[in-house]
């Protein structure tokens, strides 16, 4: 899978993590094993969580492949 996939899929990890306003140490370090499964160094995780102040990051990217989609749904729930 290509970065902006992994990208996209920490940003809706993100979006989910922060609805209640908060993202939690628990949350980020299950974010950061995500992102680390998915190939992406601390950083790019801790810069995709960086970018979700800006609008366009508040929208969650639906996956255009059945199996993007079963992969994010699995670490979704």
């Amino acid at each position: 899978m290509s970065k902006s996939i992994h990208f996209n899929h920490i940003k809706n990890l993100v979006l989910l993590a922060n609805v209640d306003g908060e993202l939690s140490r628990e949350e980020m370090k299950v974010i950061m094993g995500i992102g680390e499964e998915k190939g992406m160094s601390p950083e790019d995780v801790r810069d995709v969580v960086r970018d979700d102040d800006d609008d366009d990051a508040q929208r969650l990217d639906i996956p255009k492949s059945d199996v993007e989609k079963l992969d994010q749904i699995y670490d979704l729930v």
